[in-house]
């Protein structure tokens, strides 16, 4: 699994490491959703470190698309709602060209 991290690159989790990041990323887009902005900052920080502990850096000129996409670490949650809200269009997008 490839994450981007906005501002900061992409990382690659092995398919272990996606079912832990997967997990994580479902408890965010809960708090997104229910619009707790303490809880949805505490996970997109564990989602980061999580990333950025786990996840091996990938060259910048490597340019596989990204199966996820992480904004950047102070987000409002307006933002990362909007993010959530595009990103299957990104992926869908992403896809289409392979």
């Amino acid at each position: 699994m490839i994450v981007r991290v906005l501002g900061d690159g992409q990382y690659e989790l092995d398919n272990v490491e996606a079912d832990k990041f997967t997990n994580l990323d479902a408890a965010l887009a809960r708090h997104v959703e229910e619009g707790d902005e303490e809880a949805s900052r505490r996970d997109l920080a564990s989602l980061l470190d999580y990333d950025h502990r786990n996840g091996t850096a990938v060259s910048d000129d490597d340019f596989r698309p990204s199966d996820q996409v992480l904004p950047y670490p102070s987000a409002s949650l307006a933002e990362v709602k909007a993010l959530l809200e595009d990103e299957p269009a990104l992926i869908e997008e992403e896809h289409a060209g392979s």
